[in-house]
């Protein structure tokens, strides 16, 4: 079901929902999804980095900070980072 969703069809769903697929999303990329997962989020997460030419960390404190708006990329880009972050056990 969360294979290849879009943020669209996510932010559409009730909270409980999206809670679910984002743990779903987070355990195939983590814990124990094929490699190739893991590697797109990582490429996709490089990618934001490279377009706005600054890491991930410096990106989350000028968002935090205020410095930064919250445009569709960048919640794209908080999106990939909160799945990478996420500590969903596996068991």
């Amino acid at each position: 079901m969360t294979q290849g969703m879009r943020l669209f069809d996510l932010a559409k769903l009730a909270e409980s929902e999206q809670q679910v697929v984002v743990a779903n999303l987070a355990r195939s990329a983590r814990a124990g999804g094929p490699p190739t997962n893991r590697m797109v989020l990582r490429a996709r997460i490089r990618a934001f980095e490279a377009r706005y030419e600054m890491t991930s960390a410096e990106m989350l404190r000028k968002f935090r900070a205020g410095e930064i708006r919250e445009t569709a990329d960048i919640s794209k880009w908080l999106f990939l980072i909160s799945v990478r972050d996420c500590h969903v056990p596996t068991a």
